[in-house]
């Protein structure tokens, strides 16, 4: 028997209005494991709303705390 999780994914900031597929300006990976999400290689500028909005993505996918593996452009 194989069990495949997803644990790796890509967050990507679209512009207000956008949608997936079109030009995003700053991308960062989540780790989930566990019930913590670890947010690393974050490349572009992220604001706070952005932030917030990623925390309730990341919860809806079970993940409860984030943590960053580095620094981020507020």
């Amino acid at each position: 028997m194989i069990h495949l999780e997803p644990i790796v994914f890509t967050a990507r900031l679209i512009r207000d209005g956008g949608q997936y597929g079109d030009e995003y300006t700053a991308v960062a990976t989540v780790q989930k494991i566990g019930s913590v999400g670890y947010v690393s290689g974050c490349h572009g500028k992220i604001n706070k709303r952005a932030v917030i909005e990623l925390g309730e993505q990341m919860e809806k996918l079970g993940m409860t705390e984030m943590k960053w593996r580095k620094g981020r452009d507020l």
